[in-house]
């Protein structure tokens, strides 16, 4: 039987105020202050943005992301409301 790892923590880095890497709010709960969570695998170490919010847990992981810009994207999209 394989034997499972869990991820070790290497840094959680705050939202930054503006810029490229600038998160929008959590899609899910609305709270304003995202995380950049950046963590180590077998192959290297991964980012993922991972929502504080009180009973939320919001998170974006695609488990490949190497820099923190294949995250923001995805966490930044959001569907268009049609009118």
């Amino acid at each position: 039987m394989a034997k499972y790892e869990y991820q070790v923590l290497l840094s959680i880095d705050k939202n930054p105020p503006e810029g490229d890497l600038h998160l929008m709010p959590c899609p899910f709960c609305g709270k304003k202050d995202p995380v950049y969570w950046e963590y180590e695998t077998a192959v290297g170490p991964r980012w993922k943005i991972f929502c504080l919010g009180e009973e939320c847990g919001g998170c974006v992981d695609t488990g490949y992301a190497q820099q923190r810009h294949h995250v923001t994207d995805k966490w930044n999209r959001r569907a268009e409301v049609e009118g």
